[in-house]
């Protein structure tokens, strides 16, 4: 049997960048439902919006039983670390930041730093398959560690890159790549896929899952 299938359109499939399109967010209040104003998420949870504090603050009483809980659904919670590579005695290792030409460019010349109060701004998630070989990969046969979602390499990182790290043992968030990333220019295995964030604190960022952003072209 096959379904049709309506709500998760694909775009860009012509181009071997298929991705479903950004979850629509809320467009009214939450607490007098006004929809021509500027909404502002809850910091709690990034899920209910208002049009003001006044309101935010009336809502709160009926917000506050589900508020944490949607929080703990919708965010996983990352620690920023620095990742060590393996590098032979003797050796340097030297990251280097390539920009596909059709790509808009990255760096702190570009776009400001991701603002550290709380507020949502927009990471790229990376995973890792056949992108530490220069070498074209045949994925039939190809066997690797990056496959397994508990020790796959996932790269985070904003478009200013003063944000930018990789983590390993987050098969949640692996997990949500592999199933709405896309592929990219010089891909062969992996994906990328872009995600809502907001620090929690100068050690911890929440990667949102409930809602996507627009497809960035960074």
């Amino acid at each position: 049997m096959s379904a049709q299938l309506k709500t998760n359109q694909c775009f860009q499939n012509d181009k071997n960048q298929t991705n479903v399109k950004a979850t629509a967010s809320n467009t009214s209040c939450d607490f007098c439902f006004r929809r021509d104003a500027q909404l502002k998420s809850c910091q709690r949870c990034m899920t209910a919006r208002y049009c003001g504090k006044k309101f935010q603050q009336l809502h709160w009483e009926r917000h506050k039983y589900i508020c944490q809980a949607a929080g703990r659904i919708n965010a996983i919670e990352v620690p920023i670390e620095l990742f060590q590579e393996k590098v032979p005695r003797g050796k340097q290792c030297i990251m280097v930041c390539r920009t596909h030409p059709s790509l808009e460019p990255k760096g702190p010349r570009y776009v400001s730093p991701p603002p550290k109060d709380g507020s949502r701004f927009i990471v790229k998630l990376q995973t890792w398959e056949g992108l530490k070989s220069n070498e074209c990969l045949d994925p039939r046969g190809y066997v690797s560690d990056e496959y397994d979602p508990n020790k796959a390499t996932i790269s985070i990182y904003d478009r200013s890159r003063h944000l930018d790290f990789r983590i390993v043992d987050k098969p949640r968030i692996y997990h949500l790549i592999m199933e709405c990333g896309m592929t990219g220019a010089g891909m062969y295995l992996a994906k990328k896929l872009f995600c809502w964030a907001a620090y929690k604190d100068t050690e911890t960022i929440r990667i949102f899952t409930h809602e996507f952003p627009p497809v960035q072209k960074w």
